[in-house]
């Protein structure tokens, strides 16, 4: 659907400003797990990813 190309590319642009890269798991439904490798734990950036993905997914 439109919403699927909408929330990949959105959530894909956001992680690029932030350096972040992304893993993407799913067909029907997205599943995006959040972890910094270099530190092997969450961090500050990932919960400010997180926040602007879930936006994402409300705000349509």
């Amino acid at each position: 659907s439109g919403f699927g190309i909408w929330f990949y590319v959105s959530s894909y642009l956001q992680a690029e400003k932030m350096n972040h890269y992304l893993e993407w798991y799913g067909v029907y439904k997205a599943h995006v797990p959040l972890t910094s490798h270099i530190c092997g734990r969450l961090t500050k950036g990932d919960v400010k990813l997180a926040n602007f993905v879930e936006k994402a997914t409300v705000s349509v």
